[in-house]
């Protein structure tokens, strides 16, 4: 059974920063972000559903600036609370919805999401076309003419997916047909300090059936691999 991911936001915004801080221990996400984002000292950045910062302090070092946007007071409260210890003067985090983003028109160079379109989509029952058309009509508003976005998404944690599911599978045809935005997929293994923790961080946040498979792999580097789709809108 997979968790209620509203309640985990909002209430183990802790546990979740410990969750994505074990994960791409081979660092292949930054490495990716600079290649497509081609990131620079020019760009100003808006990360979208930013959660604790992950993204944002991955980023902060190669652009001018970050502004990272979340909707849920824990997480924004777990960024902030790491701005401080990390001294990091360059990123700044705002409340806000992906269909309301609290950032002027044409003020930015390059948006990036990651792990948050899918979730949002999700929790969608009907029909999510119109509710993300919205989005990308915000995301053209603070967009730069010549701005660029990356959408980073899961291709399958502990189980690499060979079929992608289908609620997944409109999501990610939508960039590519309708939006018209490259791919490229990489690994992101998480890598924990020890067996356990990684049964207890990923039975947190992705159910007890991956805790149960790790747990009887007896590893303690979890497989996943993830995407990223790239380019303007």
């Amino acid at each position: 059974m997979l968790p209620d991911y509203d309640i985990l936001f909002a209430d183990q915004a802790e546990k979740y920063d410990l969750l994505v801080a074990a994960e791409d221990f081979q660092g292949n996400l930054l490495q990716t972000l600079k290649r497509i984002g081609r990131l620079n000292r020019e760009q100003t950045v808006a990360d979208l559903g930013c959660g604790t910062g992950r993204i944002a302090y991955l980023l902060a070092p190669f652009v001018r600036h970050v502004y990272g946007v979340e909707p849920v007071a824990g997480m924004q409260r777990v960024a902030e609370a790491k701005k401080q210890a990390l001294g990091v003067k360059n990123v700044d985090f705002f409340p806000g919805e992906h269909k309301d983003i609290p950032l002027p028109d044409n003020s930015i160079d390059l948006i990036t999401e990651g792990w948050a379109f899918l979730i949002s989509c999700s929790d969608i029952p009907s029909e999510w076309h119109p509710d993300f058309e919205a989005i990308v009509g915000e995301m053209k508003r603070i967009l730069r003419p010549r701005g660029a976005v990356i959408f980073i998404e899961t291709m399958g944690t502990f189980n690499i997916w060979k079929e992608v599911p289908s609620k997944a599978a409109e999501l990610y045809d939508y960039f590519e047909r309708e939006l018209c935005l490259k791919k490229t997929i990489i690994r992101t293994d998480y890598k924990f300090a020890s067996l356990e923790e990684a049964v207890d961080l990923c039975t947190f946040f992705f159910g007890d059936e991956i805790g149960k498979e790790i747990l009887r792999s007896g590893e303690s580097v979890v497989p996943e691999e993830t995407a990223l789709w790239y380019g303007k809108l």
